[in-house]
């Protein structure tokens, strides 16, 4: 039973070793930074809407088109139900498109300062060549 000493360790190292989950796929770069929309912040505060601005890069030899974008939040100070947004956006071989996507959600924060950062989970709908391609991407999102 010399397991049962480690594991606390364990657990200690795993928490330590957690950063903002960035996952990456070889054939699109995408960044997400938060927009300019006003809120009013307080616990909880109705937001009518948080701004984001997707930047999408194409890194494959084909053209893709944007079709849709569903955005949701993971953490827990900012609440959002899912927003699905439908673009038409052709995005080149070796180019960046930018598109804005708003959601609606519910700000959990006491602190009237600033917005702490935000966990976005984001899948994005692409035509390409060979037919529909689904990408889903986790950024943190700093206000």
């Amino acid at each position: 039973m010399r397991v049962r000493p480690l594991i606390p360790l364990v657990l200690l190292l795993a928490a330590c070793a957690t950063r903002p989950v960035e996952n990456e796929t070889p054939d699109f770069k995408v960044q997400i930074s938060k927009g300019d929309a006003v809120v009013d912040r307080g616990t909880p505060v109705p937001v009518s809407q948080v701004d984001y601005r997707i930047r999408v890069t194409n890194r494959t030899p084909e053209p893709v088109t944007l079709r849709r974008v569903d955005v949701d939040t993971t953490g827990t100070e900012i609440l959002s139900h899912l927003a699905t947004r439908n673009f038409d956006r052709l995005i080149v071989p070796g180019q960046t498109e930018t598109v804005d996507c708003w959601v609606a959600a519910l700000v959990f924060q006491a602190s009237a300062r600033k917005l702490p950062p935000v966990s976005i989970r984001m899948t994005m709908f692409l035509d390409t060549p060979a037919g529909l391609r689904v990408e889903s991407f986790t950024r943190t999102v700093r206000s």
